[in-house]
């Protein structure tokens, strides 16, 4: 019984590391799922940019953290999508859409 409790505990200890691996998974095996109008993985930023249909309703918030990316600020009367105030949208080094959060 006390080889199956190590044997299980080694296991465990593994858990973090498998997580991380599943985490770190490429954004590109994200590409095609389509949000508000954009494809995660395939939309650059000039196509976003595009999506804005109130002149100066686009902002550049700066690059993220995350990727060193540039990020996007939409104001969300663009959308009709009540309470919406605005659409963050991530893009990567190489400007393609990586995250949207509302």
């Amino acid at each position: 019984m006390r080889s199956f409790v190590l044997q299980f505990q080694k296991l465990l200890s593994l858990l973090p590391f498998a997580a991380a691996l599943f985490l770190m998974n490429p954004i590109s095996s994200h590409a095609g799922i389509k949000v508000l109008g954009s494809e995660i993985g395939v939309s650059t930023i000039d196509q976003v940019q595009k999506l804005a249909t109130t002149p100066g309703s686009v902002r550049n918030s700066g690059m993220n953290k995350w990727n060193k990316g540039p990020t996007l600020e939409i104001k969300g009367s663009n959308y009709d999508i009540q309470g919406l105030q605005s659409v963050y949208y991530v893009f990567d080094q190489e400007l393609r859409l990586v995250a949207l959060v509302m």
